[in-house]
C-alpha cells in the first residue's frame, strides 16, 4: 500500500508526498529493529539471570562442601600430628593408639578439589559470559574457577609426595580388612563406613618410632594435610566473594 503512494507521488512528482511516505517506512523500519533489539536484550537478560542462578547453587553447594573438607582436615591435620609426636617420643600411649591407627589408615585420604563446573562451561560455551555485563562479577567468575585449577595443578603434584610416603608406611605397616564390629563409633564416623568390613593395622611400634624413613614419610604425610587445608581455606574464601556478588546481582529489584 505505501509502494502504491509512493509509486503514485513519484509519477504526478509529488515529492513532499514521496518524502514524507519514505519518512514513515523508514521510521517503522527503526521502531522494528528497537523491538526486535529490545527483545534480544530481554532475552539475554532472561538467560544471564538464569545461568546466575543456577551458578549461585553451584557456588553454594561448593561452599557446604568446602565447610565440611576444612572441618575434616583440621581434624585429620590434628591427629596426624597426635601419631608424629608420638613417633617423635618414641611413646604411644593408650589414650593415642586409635589416633595412631586412623592416621595409617587414612594416609593416602587427599581427595581431589570438589568443583561444579556444568554452569560456568555452560555459560562459557554459550558466550553468557563474555556478555556479562558487571565486569567486576564476570572477573571474579573467572578467577575463582581459574583458582580451582591452579589447586587442583597443586593437589595433583604433591599426591606424587603422598605416593612416595605411602610405599614408605606400606613396607613397615599390614593393612587387612577386619569386622567394623572392631572399630569405635569415631572410626566409622570418620572412615564413612557403610558396610560390615572396614580397614585394621598392625605394626611394631617401638621399630617403627625408631625408624627416620617412616617419621619422615608421617612428616610428608603431614605437610600434604596441612596443604590440602590451606588450599581448602582459600579457595572457600574465594567461593564466599563470588556468592556475595551473584546474591547482589540475582536479588529481585524493589
Amino acid at each position: 500500500m505505501i509502494l502504491r503512494r509512493i509509486a503514485t507521488a513519484i509519477a504526478k512528482q509529488d515529492w513532499f508526498v514521496v518524502i514524507i511516505e519514505l519518512a514513515v517506512v523508514i521510521v517503522g523500519i527503526l521502531i522494528g529493529l528497537q523491538v526486535a533489539q529490545w527483545d534480544d536484550g530481554r532475552r539475554e537478560r532472561i538467560a544471564e539471570r538464569h545461568y546466575l542462578t543456577r551458578l549461585h547453587g553451584d557456588i553454594q553447594a561448593m561452599i557446604e562442601w568446602q565447610i565440611a573438607e576444612r572441618e575434616w582436615y583440621t581434624d585429620h591435620r590434628q591427629k596426624v600430628a597426635t601419631g608424629l609426636n608420638a613417633l617423635q617420643a618414641c611413646q604411644l600411649p593408650d589414650a593415642d593408639r586409635e589416633t595412631f591407627e586412623f592416621m595409617l589408615a587414612t594416609h593416602q585420604n587427599i581427595a581431589q578439589l570438589n568443583v561444579n563446573r556444568a554452569t560456568y562451561d555452560e555459560m562459557i560455551s554459550s558466550g553468557a559470559l563474555s556478555r556479562l555485563g558487571n565486569e567486576l562479577l564476570k572477573q571474579q567468575i573467572a578467577s575463582t574457577y581459574a583458582i580451582a585449577e591452579q589447586i587442583q595443578n597443586r593437589i595433583d603434584y604433591f599426591s606424587s609426595d603422598i605416593g612416595r610416603a605411602g610405599n614408605i608406611i606400606w613396607r613397615y605397616v599390614s593393612f587387612s580388612i577386619s569386622p567394623t564390629e572392631e572399630f569405635s563409633i569415631s572410626w566409622r564416623e570418620h572412615l564413612g563406613l557403610q558396610g560390615p568390613y572396614g580397614t585394621s593395622v598392625s605394626y611394631d611400634f617401638d621399630a617403627l618410632c625408631k625408624n627416620s624413613e617412616f617419621r619422615n614419610a608421617i612428616v610428608e604425610i603431614y605437610d600434604s594435610v596441612d596443604d590440602r587445608l590451606l588450599f581448602t581455606s582459600y579457595f572457600e574464601e574465594a567461593l564466599n566473594e563470588l556468592s556475595s556478588l551473584l546474591e547482589v546481582e540475582i536479588e529481585p529489584a524493589p
